[in-house]
């Protein structure tokens, strides 16, 4: 028996929808980042703030409905599906390359980040450049 389970919860990095692309078979697929905060105490007492982002592939109806239209940058989101691993061959050199990431199969919004005026709305963006 195995299980395969991702539950994030975390800041929007961009805007979901202006990445919407169509595989080769002709099916919808968005990319979110999602930055997933962790503080905690070091040795030495010191409060220390761990950011992590993940790529989270979204395909078919829930990558074109309207969940996805209505993320926005910065907004807090729960994402449920799987850990993948995936291959992606350069055009040019032929190179492969592997790829871990999440398959999600449930989005949701928790917050929106333009009703939330007391988030630093550029927290989470510092590790991202």
């Amino acid at each position: 028996m195995s299980l395969n389970k991702v539950q994030l919860i975390g800041f929007l990095g961009k805007r979901p929808y202006d990445g919407l692309e169509t595989t080769e078979g002709g099916n919808s697929v968005v990319t979110l980042d999602v930055c997933v905060q962790e503080n905690y105490k070091d040795k030495m007492g010191v409060w220390q703030d761990n950011k992590v982002w993940h790529s989270v592939r979204v395909f078919g109806q829930l990558a074109t409905g309207s969940t996805m239209q209505l993320l926005n940058k910065g907004d807090l989101v729960y994402v449920e599906g799987k850990l993948t691993q995936y291959t992606k061959v350069d055009k040019d050199s032929g190179e492969i390359t592997y790829k871990t990431g999440v398959n999600g199969f449930r989005v949701k919004r928790l917050r929106d980040i333009t009703k939330s005026p007391n988030i630093n709305k550029g927290q989470y963006e510092k590790d991202k450049k």
